[in-house]
């Protein structure tokens, strides 16, 4: 790619950061306790740079490492937006991201089989701009969710055979009604009650103008070639124009909605067929969000 298509991409990047955040996971962890990471890192072959390359390190319980290059990555191709997760029925870690291509980009997969990478596979390509891929293994299905960039900005979902990762079902425009929303334990009933055992995948939508509340956007895939079956959109309060992180996750036997944005951990849960007000979990005395999901499993367990 040229300095002009990477400048290109660079831009197109700054601008895409702003309306909308989707959940994204770089760490996942195996039965045996190994933890499987997908790192994005510059590439550079002799005195030529550019590009970038997808590197899969791993550490063992007993703190030993490894790297090791995702091959078809390793070249000067720009790679966007990396996310790991692990197949149940293989217990191996299968990563996605997204590819620059002169000026739209597509989605690929590849997973470790035998020990050795597979060669990446294609799942998307339109010519338009996706973004920010997601994704989720079940027993039969693997679900990828993402962000595509039209003229009107659109959440996707394709699912795929787990196994040959063909395509089973969909791409779904997944979606994204305002009608009736309100904020957590303001009394508005939810849309659906959450049930255990679906695919759940989460965005945060940003307000165009500081006036308007933004909103936080949960829907939920059965490991079935169905469509979404849950659907729950959120406000979220006003004055929020950025978010680092988001899920909609069990935790502790209890549904939770939440996100990271300034020196807050916002989190609402399900409880009792309701949901309840949005509280905070203080983040600035340096606590990672890792250590406020333990914080608010030990406050869910009492």
């Amino acid at each position: 790619m040229n300095h002009r298509g990477i400048a290109w991409i660079l831009l197109l990047l700054a601008a895409l950061a702003v309306p909308c955040a989707l959940a994204g996971g770089t760490s996942a962890v195996d039965e045996a306790g190994m933890v499987h990471t997908v790192a994005l890192e510059p590439w550079t072959e002799g005195n030529n740079t550019g590009g970038t390359v997808l590197v899969h390190i791993t550490q063992a319980p007993d703190g030993a490492e490894s790297r090791r290059f995702i091959p078809g990555t390793d070249d000067f191709t720009l790679e966007l937006d990396p996310v790991i997760d692990i197949d149940p029925v293989e217990d191996t870690p299968v990563v996605a991201w997204a590819q620059a291509e002169n000026r739209s980009s597509s989605l690929y997969v590849a997973r470790l089989v035998d020990g050795a990478w597979t060669e990446p596979y294609l799942v998307w390509a339109d010519g338009s701009v996706n973004l920010a891929p997601e994704i989720d293994i079940r027993q039969n299905l693997l679900h990828i969710v993402w962000r595509q960039e039209r003229q009107q900005p659109e959440t996707m979902r394709l699912s795929l055979d787990r196994e040959s990762l063909a395509p089973v079902y969909g791409p779904e425009t997944l979606p994204m009604d305002q009608a009736g929303i309100g904020a957590p334990g303001d009394g508005t009933a939810p849309t659906d009650t959450p049930e255990p055992g679906l695919s759940y995948f989460a965005s945060v939508v940003l307000p165009q103008v500081p006036e308007e509340p933004g909103r936080i956007i949960t829907w939920g895939i059965r490991d079935e070639p169905v469509p979404v079956v849950y659907f729950q959109p959120f406000q979220i309060p006003l004055g929020i124009q950025s978010v680092r992180e988001n899920d909609s996750q069990w935790l502790a036997g209890r549904f939770v909605t939440w996100f990271t944005s300034g020196p807050s951990f916002y989190y609402t849960t399900f409880d009792e067929g309701r949901w309840e007000e949005l509280r905070l979990i203080d983040l600035s005395q340096g606590r990672s969000t890792a250590e406020a999901l333990l914080l608010l499993q030990d406050l869910i367990r009492r």
